[in-house]
């Protein structure tokens, strides 16, 4: 049996042992306790799982079990893939962390995430700035705080997160419906309840973010080593702007949405998502080859 454990989220000290399947099949999910914290966990074969649709959705509905379990648990949740070595190494980071934990959990006591996308119809010409508006009026007052998503496509209005007081759950969703009531042409697309995600700042054992580092790189190249060649310079940049990686993860987004919404069939939807994926890999393979072409070059 493997030691590895995956890590789901963490709670307030509890022995809890789910009847819920876990990631790569895990047939127990429970608690490994530090203190006054528990970490929700299952036992895999690897510190590296695949980052797949389903292993996502699997993560994601052990802490939806975890969050609606009797009357409810407060989760801080893990981004998918926190996996360790052993309970020992788990309990070690619950004790480097234990103090921006038990913060995160009394900060958000309570409280559920829940994901809110407007959708125009596809005939629009454009976005309908009162009905925006009116939208998010409407779900703020109901809300304890909210952070902008992506605006990933041409028909997206609203593409929010809203942390709700669970014992307001029932006024949120009231509001949806009077949404969907008075707007016609509008597709609401409402997910949750989740732990707040995107209410949290905490991250564990994850890889420094290297957002910018490549527009800053190449404008170094260009302004401070004059030896390397203004031609290959250029050429690389082209590159960039051809193998948009940030552009077809939209464009894979927006077709996950139109699935979702029921304006894409499936046959559809799974070629494009097969084509979008391969154009994805591609683009990220060109993109570390321009790194590592820049990088010899200094």
């Amino acid at each position: 049996m493997s030691s590895n454990l995956y890590t789901y989220g963490v709670i307030e000290q509890e022995d809890l042992d789910l009847d819920v399947t876990g990631v790569d099949g895990a047939e127990r999910v429970y608690t490994v306790d530090y203190k006054a914290l528990s970490a929700i966990v299952s036992e895999i074969d690897t510190t590296d799982p695949d980052r797949t649709d389903a292993a996502v959705k699997t993560h994601n509905d052990v802490l939806q079990s975890v969050l609606e379990h009797d009357e409810g648990r407060t989760v801080v949740p893990m981004s998918f893939g926190m996996a360790f070595k052993s309970g020992r190494t788990l309990k070690g980071v619950l004790r480097g962390a234990q103090r921006a934990l038990r913060s995160t959990l009394s900060d958000i006591d309570g409280t559920i995430e829940l994901g809110v996308k407007v959708i125009a119809s596809s005939g629009d010409d454009g976005v309908d700035e009162t009905a925006r508006a009116d939208v998010i009026d409407r779900l703020s007052a109901k809300s304890i705080n909210e952070t902008d998503n992506d605006l990933f496509s041409d028909r997206l209005l609203v593409n929010k997160s809203y942390l709700v007081d669970r014992g307001r759950r029932a006024e949120f969703d009231s509001i949806i419906d009077e949404i969907q009531a008075d707007y016609d042409g509008l597709t609401v697309q409402y997910t949750g309840p989740w732990p707040p995600y995107n209410f949290v700042d905490i991250h564990i054992g994850a890889d420094q973010q290297q957002g910018g580092r490549w527009a800053v790189f190449v404008l170094d190249d260009i302004l401070v080593k004059p030896f390397v060649s203004v031609l290959d310079i250029l050429q690389t940049m082209a590159l960039g702007e051809m193998y948009d990686v940030e552009s077809i993860r939209d464009d894979i987004k927006e077709n996950q949405l139109l699935y979702e919404i029921g304006e894409r069939p499936k046959s559809e939807y799974e070629t494009r998502k097969r084509k979008l994926e391969a154009e994805l890999e591609m683009a990220q393979m060109v993109r570390s080859q321009m790194r590592d072409r820049m990088e010899i070059k200094r």
